[in-house]
């Protein structure tokens, strides 16, 4: 039988690498008989451009930014040849992610994306002509605003007409660069349910604050609709509403700020897909094994091991998942197209290896 091991970075110390070939070889114990093929996935969270540099080659690039309180850090930028052309690839985590800043020194309202259109104008100047921007978890609510005074090379002001100067003079900088906003976070930019209220908490922001950030970005929408005249939808004849578009709210509002700057919006998880050739592995599959850093309810949707086992179900090709972390039962189990989980009981690549032996024994087809 042929298993497809889909691997993903867990964490620092293990890398996605490392989980497929563990895995691989734990499943060899006990299945020497089964093929098995490893494939890395990543999605757009902090870390992503480690898998992604692995598994397209190319040339990483270190340049030094800032952080969301304006400290120097490093970041990388990923150049891969292109037709016609050179692609960056971005990870925004890398100056906006909350390894960067420690819990008790957060500051919600201060917090700006500023490194990420430092990062995007780096990328430029290495001579990208496609600069691809990976938007997970981030420790900003700024709307994007951030980056696009960055990039326009003005200081960052909240007046309106500043605003709309600041969007003008950065659109002007990116006119020749094809930009791509990666992600997978579908959080709206504003609302009950938009990025201030859901993450808020997450970023140091009391209810209080979060209200402050929400009416802050409220404000900024506002003054880019009063300025540029939205398009309207063919069919309904309402407007087309950036803020309201999907990957918007992502990274506080950074994805927001890349839908400006004419960004255009992809699924992380589903360019990976495609990038790797995970459909077309699946089909000539007789299992998936999802090697994941966690099964809980935030990776239901929009989520590697989702989006491999929706693809398996196309193919009516079971799917499991090997995890640390396994934290829904059967009914969610199904809901996502999984046929099982289990959980590995250590942190260590012998501990993914001895699992995988384990759940060969139960899935293999064992010759006769």
């Amino acid at each position: 039988m042929h298993v497809l091991v889909v691997a993903e970075r867990v964490d620092a110390a293990l890398d996605a690498a490392s989980v497929g070939g563990a895995v691989a070889a734990g499943w060899g114990e006990s299945a020497p008989w089964d093929a098995v093929q490893v494939l890395q996935q990543w999605n757009a969270e902090p870390g992503f451009l480690t898998t992604l540099a692995d598994v397209l080659g190319g040339v990483t690039h270190v340049v030094t930014t800032s952080d969301p309180l304006g400290r120097p850090t490093p970041a990388r930028i990923h150049l891969v040849a292109s037709e016609g052309g050179r692609t960056a690839y971005l990870d925004a985590g890398d100056v906006l992610g909350g390894h960067l800043v420690a819990p008790a020194d957060r500051d919600p309202v201060g917090a700006s994306s500023a490194g990420g259109g430092r990062l995007i104008a780096a990328a430029m100047d290495l001579g990208a002509t496609r600069v691809v921007v990976g938007v997970g978890s981030s420790l900003v609510t700024d709307g994007g605003v951030g980056l696009l005074a960055a990039l326009a090379g003005v200081p960052e002001s909240w007046a309106p007409d500043a605003l709309v100067g600041t969007l003008a003079d950065a659109r002007s900088r990116t006119a020749a660069t094809q930009l791509v906003l990666w992600t997978d976070d579908l959080t709206p930019l504003l609302g009950l349910q938009g990025t201030s209220a859901t993450w808020g908490g997450d970023r140091g922001a009391d209810p209080a604050t979060a209200q402050l950030l929400e009416n802050r970005m409220g404000a900024w929408v506002d003054a880019v609709r009063r300025d540029r005249p939205e398009p309207l939808d063919l069919l309904s004849g309402k407007p087309i509403r950036l803020d309201r578009t999907p990957g918007a709210g992502a990274g506080g509002g950074v994805g927001y700020g890349l839908l400006l700057l004419g960004a255009r919006p992809e699924s992380a998880v589903a360019a990976a897909a495609e990038v790797v050739g995970l459909r077309g592995a699946i089909e000539a599959c007789d299992l998936v094994v999802s090697a994941c850093p966690r099964v809980d309810w935030a990776v239901m949707s929009g989520s590697v091991v989702s989006h491999a086992a929706a693809v398996a179900a196309e193919y009516a090709v079971p799917a499991v998942a090997i995890s640390p972390v396994v934290q829904v039962g059967r009914r969610e189990l199904m809901a996502m197209g999984l046929s099982g989980s289990y959980q590995v009981d250590g942190p260590g690549g012998q501990d993914w290896r001895e699992r995988a032996a384990r759940v060969a024994v139960t899935w293999s087809r064992r010759r006769a």
